[in-house]
């Protein structure tokens, strides 16, 4: 059974809509589409099957990256320690490296190195350092030492924060935590890494010198160019917190920030393939609250301890732009029906293809509280079955037709093969 997974179009290749489903180890690496985790295992989907790589269904997934045909990918495991698994060229997965640093994802180096942190300080006090290594991916390759990071403001008071709606873990395990994610990059100018714990400040540490720079103010949830010179990203400048983060781009070589003027505000970006483009998506809440009967809006009142006043849920406006760094040019490329709430992962996997994540809203949800499907004075024991009511669907945006096709629904964390 294919455990609701249906692709139907992936990167202008053509799709039978019910694929045989795979349990093995190993695959063809130079048919693979892209990867992403359902019902708690990792699939590696090519255009006729959909291949289960871990087939335990003990989920648990943090990061997938591809570099061509290394598949590489993190997962806590029992104890709670986060490790780090890798297929070469479709070969059955070894765990490359264990107890990884949770706080920051791993990247790839220009030249295919591996470039992960790892939290081995005994420091009681500030500050605290990091040690950030580089190893081949190979089996039985022994991390190299690279540098250290100081995460004092990181890991000192911490992320904090949550939310009781499942709408928002899909959102953030998708995004990032609260919607914005983390970097840890080698760059010819130095490592880049985030410098806070909610992705919202950003540094520069010079390897030569060893000295570390903060790049910008309040500058986060930052993505590298292709040709690892710059960085773009949102300025989240919390004075003016009503006029929202501002889109924006870095100069390496020169630590010079560019902030452009967007016709509506930004949440997740990407840059395309050429570096002339870029994209980003917007998750504006509307002056508008989803519709409830009066049976649903008595439960969901009553849930959230709501007195006199009815509780609300607010309806999104969701799209996507390409924005051009020269001409300034915004266009709107895709706006979703008022069933979504977010888009979580944005990909612009070659010059008129993007690949993206949608969250739904909370309309099966709600009617799920109303029906006693699950208790939200339990909210550990109902995790699963409250994600099941806003399942992630993977989409596929044409740029040269505006064709939309699904690559599957209840699919988290997919990531095409770069």
């Amino acid at each position: 059974m294919f455990k609701r997974v249906a692709i139907l179009l992936l990167l202008g290749l053509v799709l039978s809509p019910v694929l045989a489903v795979q349990a093995q180890s190993a695959f063809d690496a130079a048919a693979a589409l892209g990867a992403g985790i359902s019902d708690g295992d990792l699939y590696v989907f090519t255009p006729t099957e959909a291949i289960n790589l871990t087939q335990d269904g003990q989920g648990s997934f943090r990061q997938i990256e591809w570099r061509g045909n290394i598949l590489a990918y993190s997962r806590t495991n029992a104890d709670g320690i986060l490790n780090l698994w890798l297929s070469v060229n479709g070969a059955a997965p070894i765990m490359l490296l264990d107890n990884i640093d949770p706080l920051y994802p791993f990247s790839f180096t220009a030249d295919g190195l591996l470039v992960f942190a790892q939290d081995t300080r005994v420091e009681t006090e500030a500050p605290f350092m990091t040690e950030v290594f580089t190893i081949a991916m190979e089996a039985d390759a022994e991390p190299q030492p690279l540098t250290q990071i100081d995460t004092t403001i990181a890991v000192s008071p911490g992320c904090g924060g949550g939310s009781p709606i499942p709408t928002d873990w899909q959102y953030w395990t998708e995004a990032g935590f609260a919607g914005k994610h983390r970097i840890l990059a080698l760059t010819p100018y130095g490592l880049v890494y985030t410098l806070d714990c909610v992705g919202e400040r950003t540094a520069l540490l010079d390897l030569d010198t060893q000295e570390t720079v903060e790049l910008g103010e309040n500058f986060g949830n930052v993505r590298l160019s292709p040709d690892r010179s710059h960085l773009l990203g949102l300025i989240y400048d919390h004075a003016q917190a009503e006029l929202g983060p501002k889109l924006a781009t870095l100069d390496l070589s020169t630590q010079q920030l560019q902030t452009y003027d967007t016709d509506v505000l930004a949440d997740q970006v990407a840059w395309s393939s050429t570096g002339e483009d870029i994209y980003y998506t917007v998750r504006n809440a509307l002056d508008e609250a989803l519709p409830m009967t009066a049976e649903e809006q008595e439960i969901v009142n009553r849930s959230f301890g709501s007195q006199g006043e009815n509780f609300g849920f607010p309806v999104y406006m969701v799209q996507i732009h390409r924005f051009n760094l020269s001409s300034n040019d915004d266009a709107t490329l895709y706006t979703a029906p008022e069933s979504a709430a977010s888009i979580g992962r944005l990909f612009a996997t070659h010059l008129h293809t993007l690949v993206f994540s949608q969250i739904p809203n909370l309309q099966d949800w709600i009617a799920a509280l109303t029906a006693e499907r699950f208790d939200l004075s339990s909210p550990t024991d109902s995790t699963a079955l409250q994600l099941e009511t806003v399942p992630v669907t993977a989409l596929i945006l044409d740029l040269e037709t505006s064709e939309l096709s699904t690559v599957g629904t209840n699919v988290n964390l997919f990531t095409p093969r770069s």
